[in-house]
């Protein structure tokens, strides 16, 4: 993938994720799509993406996430990203707790 073409894709996925819905995939992904990403399976079509998605949105209703940096790749692109959930997340312990009680205050 040209440099040109990957850096179209990164700005596109990085707006997706700041409201990120599993209909709205289908702005940045093709209909034959390869996903890897944590906490959901491997997916190889736009219309599993969407199914794992939709799960992982359901369990975590506000989570959007944050473009770090990405690398275009021979056939395709690398993204790091930070997901975050900030709602959930500066009230409530993610998970259970192993030795820390820490709950961060609100910032501005």
């Amino acid at each position: 993938m040209s440099e040109e073409r990957a850096a179209d894709f990164a700005r596109r996925f990085a707006e997706y994720w700041r409201a990120p819905t599993p209909d709205g995939l289908a702005t940045v992904l093709a209909d034959r799509v390869r996903l890897v990403a944590p906490m959901t399976p491997t997916t190889h079509t736009l219309a599993e993406g969407k199914r794992a998605f939709a799960s992982l949105f359901e369990l975590i209703a506000e989570m959007t996430a944050e473009v770090h940096r990405w690398s275009a790749t021979e056939d395709g692109v690398l993204i790091d990203q930070i997901v975050l959930s900030p709602d959930t997340y500066l009230s409530t312990a993610p998970g259970t707790t192993k030795n820390d009680t820490t709950i961060l205050p609100k910032t501005q």
